[in-house]
């Protein structure tokens, strides 16, 4: 008897059946399992963190990358930064530390400072 899952059609075919995995899956043949390592290398040590030298080593470059990142977008400092104004009034337009009046049927460009502390 056909169930109403396995009548799938698609450009007038039959869906394949589903998938199965027997009840005795084996997931590593034996004899072909993985040899446990008694000392781990310098890299291996790093990657886990395995130790006060390694762990430091990682933290650090973690900090350097995040540094480096924060200290870019700090020396980026300014942004352009257009206001329109397609209203019949003028309009008055705060943005961040910035004030700006624009008059009606106007744009305005100005230069924003960022990361302003």
């Amino acid at each position: 008897m056909i169930s109403k899952l396995e009548i799938r059609m698609f450009n007038n075919q039959m869906a394949p059946k589903a998938s199965s995995v027997g009840f005795s899956y084996n997931s590593f043949v034996p004899g072909q399992e993985r040899k446990v390592v008694d000392k781990l290398t310098i890299w291996d040590k790093f990657v886990m963190s395995d130790g006060i030298v390694p762990s430091v080593a990682k933290f650090s470059i973690a900090i350097l990358i995040v540094g480096a990142t924060v200290f870019s977008a700090e020396k980026a400092g300014t942004s352009d930064l257009t206001i329109y104004n397609g209203l019949g009034t003028a309009v008055h337009v705060d943005v961040g530390h910035s004030s700006i009046n624009v008059p009606l049927r106007s744009s305005h460009p100005t230069l924003l400072m960022l990361l302003q502390i």
